[in-house]
């Protein structure tokens, strides 16, 4: 499997095996560099070693279900933090007593930070939905209370406009009977 870490990491926590890709991807250049080193103290970020130590020992022990499947960081030799989804198996010897785990890992650091993007690149567009959203309900808002006042100023004027045609027509009536009775003589 090019590109996965194949480990094995015996019952007293030491490495036993591991791949030539494993090798490689933690930074070191020849296997012996690594087997026999306590995988825990060296290659799980201090945070994270009572949680995995906890995995591994329940599976080791028979103490909880096979975790066949497991994420977790690990450290390169240069310090810098992977993230490797792992298939685990218990390894047993002849007689079915657990000797380790062996397990096959893929560093899958990459593709997490690339779903984390995506997930806030996600997040910051729904947001910025949102933020348009209430813009543009406050401008619908806004044109609806505009659109009733101009309502209001339409009736208003209509109401101006019939209350002055009753006033204007009254004196005018008068005028134009005067006129017209001035007219006649």
């Amino acid at each position: 499997l090019a590109g996965n870490i194949i480990l094995v990491v015996n019952q007293d926590e030491t490495i036993g095996l591991i791949n030539r890709e494993g090798v490689q991807i933690l930074g070191y250049r020849d296997e012996r560099e690594i087997l026999g080193k306590n995988w825990f103290d060296h290659f799980i970020p201090s945070a994270e070693r009572p949680s995995v130590r906890k995995v591994f020992y329940g599976l080791t022990h028979r103490k909880s279900a096979q975790v066949e499947h497991y994420e977790n960081y690990i450290v390169d030799r240069h310090g810098q933090r992977l993230l490797i989804k792992w298939f685990n198996r218990l390894l047993l010897d002849d007689a079915g007593n657990p000797i380790g785990t062996i397990s096959a890992g893929v560093d899958i650091t990459k593709q997490r930070d690339a779903e984390n993007k995506l997930s806030q690149y996600t997040e910051d567009l729904e947001n910025r939905v949102a933020e348009r959203t209430k813009e543009l309900a406050d401008i619908a808002k806004q044109l609806r209370e505009a659109l009733k006042k101009e309502q209001e100023l339409g009736e208003l004027k209509s109401r101006f406009v019939a209350m002055a045609s009753h006033e204007f027509r009254t004196p005018l009536s008068s005028i134009l009977s005067s006129a017209e009775l001035i007219e006649q003589y």
